[in-house]
């Protein structure tokens, strides 16, 4: 069974900046060796607003809602007694929900790491998204699922050097 792979829209993410720096190190530097106190010194990241935050994640919660929907009309599709449980990180549901779940928090970074332009964490989180969705389609109907451009889709199975790929987890062209 071949399969596309998942189109997220990112154009529409509304794009957030950090308010303020902070240090990384917890101010315990004297009492790192010398080494791990070079490592630290110096380090900041950034810190975004929660207000910022949210709207980015409920963003990516309607999305996800979409998506959901989806997936569990596919596995009725194929077990008409399948009864969708909540997946939640304190409380595990059935296999289908896990594999929910793991595409929820995935997407939900991808439009994080898109809103805030860290490109590292797009590409990283694409190929996470990519993955996730080919697991739960293989959960559902068999291992033979497959992407349509299989071999040019960083998926988990098909392995591909950052430096190959594009931002989305797709091969580049030569």
């Amino acid at each position: 069974m071949k399969i596309k792979t998942l189109f997220v829209p990112l154009k529409n993410v509304t794009r957030i900046k950090h308010t303020h720096t902070e240090s990384v190190h917890n101010g315990q530097l004297h009492r790192m060796n010398v080494y791990q106190a070079w490592q630290n010194v110096g380090m900041r990241e950034k810190v975004y607003a929660k207000t910022d935050l949210d709207t980015v994640y409920s963003e990516a919660e309607d999305f996800f809602m979409k998506i959901e929907k989806r997936l569990i009309k596919d596995v009725t599709s194929v077990l008409p007694s399948y009864v969708p449980r909540k997946e939640t990180m304190a409380a595990a549901g059935d296999d289908y929900s896990r594999i929910r779940h793991d595409l929820k928090m995935a997407i939900r970074g991808l439009f994080k790491a898109y809103a805030t332009r860290n490109w590292q964490w797009v590409s990283t989180y694409s190929v996470h998204v990519n993955k996730h969705y080919i697991r739960h389609f293989r959960a559902v109907h068999g291992t033979d699922v497959v992407y349509y451009n299989h071999d040019s889709v960083a998926c988990g199975d098909v392995f591909m050097e950052p430096s190959e790929r594009t931002l989305f987890g797709r091969r580049k062209q030569k």
